[in-house]
């Protein structure tokens, strides 16, 4: 029993020296590695949200990507404050959560653009379509309307 704890006693005073004579390295960000994944953020920010503005000038429903916008904007935020405080592994943590968050979105944005063009390509086929035959029914049966109140009206005029 004294020799395993002897033993045990001398491989933690080994271990301890081992460890201590080694210099410990911490695995942080660096401020120049901070400011690139903000730009990096602030840049996809701004691609997605001009992605977001041209779908729905097209007519597109966004608001889903509104709202994820919105989140990667608050990300953004908190990160660009952990900046100023000088915490920079927070943020290029917020910065990689804010490029999650924007995964995808450009495309969806984009998508729905083109979805929402065709669509409206489309109801603007639907209306013309409609609206020509409509009136073309209406002249037609306006004009058989007059001709039969005409010959109606000839043959009135003839019995009398």
């Amino acid at each position: 029993m004294r020799l395993y704890r002897s033993f045990l006693a001398v491989v933690f005073l080994s271990f301890s020296v081992f460890s201590l004579s080694f210099p410990v390295f911490v695995l942080g960000y660096s401020e120049s590695d901070a400011t690139q994944a903000l730009t990096s953020a602030q840049r996809s920010i701004r691609n997605c949200y001009l992605a977001v503005v041209e779908a729905e000038k097209a007519g597109a429903n966004v608001t889903r990507l509104v709202d994820r916008l919105n989140v990667a904007g608050e990300l953004y935020s908190r990160a660009t404050l952990a900046y100023s405080r000088g915490d920079y592994d927070l943020t290029v943590g917020l910065c990689e959560e804010v490029q999650a968050k924007l995964s995808g979105l450009t495309l969806e944005a984009e998508s729905l653009r083109i979805s929402a063009l065709e669509e409206g390509r489309r109801d603007f086929l639907y209306n013309v379509v409609g609206s020509s035959v409509g009136a073309v029914a209406v002249v037609c049966i306006s004009a058989v309307l007059w001709t039969l109140l005409k010959r109606r009206g000839s043959e009135v005029k003839g019995e009398g």
